[in-house]
């Protein structure tokens, strides 16, 4: 999937190669975006039920909606453009499964519940479009669940990661611009602690995460 994306990008860049002066990208905007995210990564439970020596749940990996608000500020540097943006995305992935690498089991989930972004981008100018990257930090909110004995228990943690993107950005009206935008977060393996009636049970994950946007910027200057 990444390598269209990205084609698509420098794509739609080039197709406003022709105007004939670059527009300035000085100033402050904000924005809205709308599209889809990924989550991946290992993900096992430590159970009584074979005296927490853990077990890992197959089918974890799963798709969704995401959107949200964002804004910035660019400096137009000329040859390119410096810039810092933050951004906050609602909506995610909701993964269930029984199955595991110790049979059948009662079921588990697994949950982004959104995002919050803060990263420095990195464009330049192709006409009228900007094609950019960007690095930052990202923070997660990841939920844990489980079936224990008909009693459904769960746990949130908010886990920090690093995040890499690249984007593209052109003209639709003097302070208005569209953009798409693919990024890729890591936030590493963690665990998250379950307490339900009996027994204590936790999970320990590996998450990355993988959004694709399209949105737009209003733009103050």
């Amino acid at each position: 999937m990444r390598s269209w994306v990205i084609a698509g990008c420098m794509a739609a860049a080039t197709t406003l190669a022709g105007a004939a002066s670059a527009q300035e990208w000085d100033g402050f905007y904000v924005g809205g975006h709308l599209g889809g995210v990924a989550l991946s990564g290992d993900f096992g439970a430590f159970t009584p039920r074979n005296g927490y020596a853990g077990f890992g749940l197959s089918d974890m990996d799963g798709n969704g909606m995401i959107g949200g608000l964002h804004a910035g500020r660019s400096w137009d540097m000329g040859s390119y453009v410096l810039g810092v943006e933050a951004g906050l995305s609602a909506g995610g992935v909701h993964e269930e499964s029984t199955q595991s690498t110790i049979g059948s089991v009662p079921v588990f989930s697994r949950d982004l519940d959104g995002l919050l972004t803060v990263a420095g981008r990195l464009g330049v100018p192709v006409g009228n479009a900007l094609v950019y990257g960007r690095t930052g930090a990202a923070v997660g909110r990841f939920t844990s669940g489980h079936d224990q004995n008909g009693t459904w228990i769960s746990e949130t943690e908010t886990r920090t990661g690093w995040l890499v993107g690249l984007g593209a950005e052109g003209r639709l009206a003097d302070n208005m611009t569209w953009r798409i935008d693919l990024s890729h977060m890591d936030f590493g393996d963690f665990r998250t602690d379950i307490t339900g009636p009996g027994a204590a049970i936790w999970t320990q994950q590996e998450a990355t995460v993988q959004t694709l946007t399209v949105g737009f910027n209003y733009w103050f200057n």
